[in-house]
């Protein structure tokens, strides 16, 4: 290997410097590795007193984990001249409340252009007299979602609904519906009618047989004695769907019903299944003698639609056992699904994610929410929360684990690392070649990780709530897989990975959330690229002050011709400062 260059060879004496600010019962301490004054873009000079010793941190995550551990940072600096920590502490501020944020800044940029690393509180820190350092620990903190959804009073009670005496035992309490795209919409392939049950409804008003307190009504003596008061809902929002399939045990093959979007009585808002479809009255929920009421409406494409009353449409609906009721939202007229957000339907995963951590009480950082979206649009997210859970839980348990995806904390909150374990040369976005840069250099040998492959890849998608099982499956694998299961579908990689190890290597993934063909091959697609073959890395120095924004989860290309790469496509996993002026930074190397 060649003799790395010093960091004044390559920076011209620029320094990389870091900065440590920490605000504490009223004041602000700033302090870095050398004193220096650092200038805003607007002219504004910030002192910073020296006082902070050099630090090393690793910013590492797990390729396949679903967020990164707490980082945490070891800290020892002294307090600025005429500042006694000691005595602050004596009139009663207590330093473990202090938070601080840690940053690397290249000399001759501004204040703007320094990169934010963590941002924390100070953990059981250790002072003494004013020439004694401070120890402590920058820890940033860990996601905990105080939140839940539905909301505590979005579920069937007497305060949101006036006859849940109507109702059977175990209806009362139930949560709404919180419904994300078009849950049941299926290729033709899975349900011959291009939908299977996608979603639960929930019973509000069950009296399937009641008198009117005025039979006869003027104008309308043909109406009878005897009416349905039969009301679903079938979200605990509005939605943007106009008309969804509803079926029954008794009635598998369903219909297409009218939806309603409305208040319960609590004034929260919901979508309906009413027993009519379109009335005059002016309360929807109550029948009114008086008004005008139609319980099927024969729609543009020649398909009727139904209102839960209708004499056309299967007993099962109103039958005294209350039977469960579950919903597919195709809707053929608008093509309209569930949640909105902006006016439109969220689908796409990184507007459904970020929807669902809008919802907890977790920091956000939108801006780079914003700039992983377009690489997460192909995946396409159809689901339903039935019961109160934390967004949080929802997003660990149900999301992460379909997506080639990471959450970390940032210094603005959690963002998304997007792995693209797909990526060619003409996404990288930085070309690190050690032929031709004497200041980037390969620090250690290529290392394999055979640990968690799999060269078989099953994914069970199109979950139909009233059968309880999947009906679509999507398999990987090699050809001697097929050979036994015509079904599979034969896999570049997991043909290359069989040939090399002769074993199978079996992975699966059950999901209620996927019901889109396109998405559950994606999702096969990607594990196939993370999983088949072993994973190979290896570690690059390079200057900090050239590459001190360098990100984990960017695409690079390596160039080494000691170990043969050529814009070999890799991706950043790790980097790591040592306040040398270098970085190492750990690459994945994407086969082919």
């Amino acid at each position: 290997m060649a003799q790395a260059l010093y960091p004044s060879d390559l920076t011209g004496g620029r320094r990389v410097l870091w900065l440590l600010t920490v605000e504490w019962a009223g004041y602000t301490l700033r302090l870095a590795s050398d004193e220096v004054d650092v200038v805003t873009e607007a002219g504004e000079s910030i002192p910073y007193a020296s006082g902070l010793d050099e630090l090393e941190l690793s910013e590492s995550i797990s390729l396949l984990g679903d967020s990164t551990g707490q980082l945490s940072i070891p800290l020892e600096f002294l307090a600025p001249a005429g500042m006694s920590v000691a005595y602050r502490v004596s009139l009663g501020d207590d330093l473990s409340t202090a938070r601080g944020e840690l940053s690397r800044w290249v000399e001759g940029t501004t204040y703007e252009q320094r990169r934010v690393v963590l941002v924390g509180r100070l953990v059981d820190p250790e002072y003494g007299a004013a020439d004694e350092p401070v120890s402590t620990s920058l820890e940033e903190t860990l996601p905990e979602d105080r939140a839940q959804i539905p909301g505590p009073g979005a579920k069937v009670s007497a305060s949101t609904w006036a006859h849940t005496d109507s109702l059977m035992d175990g209806s009362v309490g139930v949560a709404y519906p919180v419904v994300i795209g078009t849950p049941g919409v299926v290729d033709d392939s899975l349900g011959a009618q291009g939908w299977i049950p996608g979603t639960p409804a929930v019973w509000v008003d069950h009296r399937a047989e009641f008198e009117l307190a005025n039979p006869g009504a003027p104008g309308d003596p043909s109406w009878p004695d005897i009416t349905h008061g039969l009301f679903l809902v079938i979200a605990g929002h509005h939605v943007a769907a106009t008309r969804v399939y509803l079926n029954t045990d008794a009635d598998p093959t369903g219909d297409r019903f009218v939806v309603v979007n409305d208040y319960d009585q609590a004034g929260q808002p919901v979508a309906l299944v009413p027993f009519f479809s379109t009335t005059t009255a002016a309360d929807i929920y109550e029948f009114d003698i008086y008004a005008e009421y139609q319980t099927l409406i024969n729609d543009s494409d020649g398909v009727t639609s139904y209102g839960l009353g209708s004499v056309d449409v299967d007993d099962s609906f109103s039958d005294a056992e209350q039977s469960p009721v579950f919903v597919g939202w195709l809707d053929p007229l608008t093509g309209g699904g569930g949640l909105q957000v902006g006016g439109r339907t969220i689908r796409e995963a990184g507007d459904v994610m970020e929807w669902l951590l809008s919802q907890s009480t977790i920091p956000v950082d939108y801006g780079r929410f914003a700039a992983a979206k377009a690489a997460l649009a192909r995946f396409k997210l159809d689901g339903v929360i039935s019961a109160r859970v934390s967004p949080w839980a929802v997003l660990r348990d149900e999301i992460l684990p379909l997506l080639p995806v990471s959450l970390v904390s940032g210094p603005a909150g959690i963002y998304p690392i997007v792995w693209e374990y797909l990526a060619t040369a003409a996404d990288a976005v930085l070309d690190l070649d050690a032929d031709t840069n004497p200041a980037i250099e390969r620090t250690g040998r290529i290392k394999y990780d055979s640990s968690d492959r799999s060269n078989r890849i099953e994914i069970s998608y199109a979950y139909s709530y009233r059968r309880q099982r999947h009906a679509g499956r999507i398999v990987l694998g090699a050809a001697a897989d097929q050979a036994e299961d015509a079904t599979v579908q034969v896999h570049p990689l997991c043909e290359r990975s069989r040939t090399r190890t002769g074993q199978r290597l079996e992975s699966s993934l059950e999901t209620a959330w996927v019901y889109d063909t396109t998405t559950a091959q994606a999702v096969a697609e990607w594990q196939a690229a993370a999983l088949a073959l072993p994973m190979r890395t290896v570690d690059v120095q390079i200057p900090e002050v050239e590459y001190v924004h360098i990100e984990r989860g960017q695409v690079v290309t390596l160039t080494d011709s000691t170990v043969y790469l050529s814009k070999q496509v890799a991706l950043v996993q790790q980097v790591a400062t040592d306040g040398t002026g270098y970085l190492t930074v750990t690459l994945l190397l994407l086969d082919r």
